[in-house]
C-alpha cells in the first residue's frame, strides 16, 4: 500500500496482531502514518488465541486482555483512527485472508519477523502466506528480534 495512493479516501485496514507488543506498535505506526498523510483510515485489529492458551478458561480469553491488542487499539485511537477488534480462529494465515475478504478491506498490515540473515528474505510463515494469498495489498512491517 503506497501512502501516496491512500491520500484523500476512506480506507479500511486489517491489522492482525500476535502476542508481541513491539510488532503491534510497528503496525500501528504504519497505519497512523497513513492517517497523518491525509487518508481517512479505519482499522480492524484481529487476533487468534494460540493452542498454548487453551488451558485458560474461555471467559478469560478475551481480546481486551491481550496486551498487543490493547497496544494496537490505544495507539490507533490516540491517532484518531477508528479501531475495532475481531477474534479469528486457526490456522491463522488463512483466517486473516478470509477475514480480509469478508470485511472487504483495502489492505492488510502484517508484522514480519527477522530470524537472522536468512530471515531478512523471509517474513515468517504467517506473513508470507498472507502476502501470497490475499486479494488486497499487504504491507509487511518488521521488528528485528
Amino acid at each position: 500500500m503506497s501512502r501516496d495512493a491512500l491520500c484523500g479516501g476512506m480506507y479500511h485496514v486489517l491489522v492482525p496482531v500476535d502476542e508481541n507488543d513491539d510488532r503491534s506498535r510497528e503496525q500501528v505506526a504504519y497505519v497512523t502514518g497513513l492517517a497523518e498523510a491525509g487518508a481517512e483510515v479505519r482499522a480492524t485489529v484481529v487476533h487468534a488465541f494460540e493452542d498454548y492458551q487453551s488451558d485458560v478458561p474461555r471467559e478469560m480469553r478475551t481480546l481486551e486482555r491481550v496486551s498487543s491488542v490493547k497496544t494496537a487499539v490505544r495507539g490507533l485511537e490516540a491517532a484518531g483512527v477508528e479501531a475495532e477488534t475481531v477474534e479469528i480462529g486457526s490456522p491463522v494465515a488463512p483466517e486473516i485472508v478470509e477475514t480480509a475478504r469478508d470485511l472487504d478491506v483495502d489492505g492488510i498490515v502484517v508484522a514480519g519477523r527477522d530470524a537472522g540473515p536468512v530471515g531478512k528474505a523471509l517474513f515468517g510463515s504467517v506473513a508470507q502466506t498472507v502476502v501470497l494469498d490475499a486479494d488486497c495489498p499487504v504491507t509487511v512491517v518488521g521488528v528485528e528480534e
